[in-house]
């Protein structure tokens, strides 16, 4: 992904050979011609470190940050990737699945995030399996077969498909007459 205003969520994966409290110190750096990250370099030290310690305080990261990342709970890991997709305030976010296992309490707490982050003004693209995820979001696409089938805010939709949540918008999309 070229342009540095946006921040994809780091694959949950993306940190197996990283200590946690590494890896969110070593956004510092620019890894491999990556541009993403050279945003970081230009964030004055103090305030990358008050982010850092921000983050790690508000995603409950102390616990772990001397561990191998990928020796950690996928809950943890999906945390991790959070706090590192924030940690330069970007006015764009693309979050893949960002609650994919995470508990009930935490996936709250992301959302809560996310909204946060939208009432920020940033730019927040979500991609979710969860339909009742969707009604947390301004706008939703749905997508079969990789077409689009349908587009709108979730109270529209429901309306449109007369379907009291997103979970009976998408059930009824998936009927074969109901696909344009």
């Amino acid at each position: 992904f070229e342009h540095e205003s946006a921040q994809p969520l780091p694959g949950k994966d993306a940190f197996r050979q990283h200590r946690a409290g590494q890896q969110i110190a070593a956004l510092q750096a620019d890894h491999g011609g990556n541009r993403r990250h050279g945003i970081l370099q230009r964030m004055p030290p103090q305030h990358r470190r008050r982010r850092q310690e921000e983050l790690c305080a508000e995603f409950g990261l102390d616990t772990h940050l001397g561990d191998l990342a990928g020796s950690v709970p996928l809950g943890f890991r999906q945390r991790l990737a959070l706090a590192c997709a924030l940690l330069h305030q970007p006015p764009i976010l693309f979050l893949d699945e960002p609650t994919s296992g995470v508990d009930p309490q935490a996936r709250r707490s992301f959302w809560g995030l996310i909204q946060r982050e939208a009432r920020r003004g940033a730019a927040v693209l979500v991609t979710t399996h969860f339909m009742e995820e969707a009604e947390y979001c301004h706008r939703v696409s749905i997508m079969a077969a990789g077409k689009l089938i349908a587009l709108g805010a979730p109270g529209e939709l429901k309306h449109r498909y007369a379907q009291s949540t997103m979970q009976g918008v998408f059930i009824s999309l998936l009927k074969p007459e109901a696909v344009p």
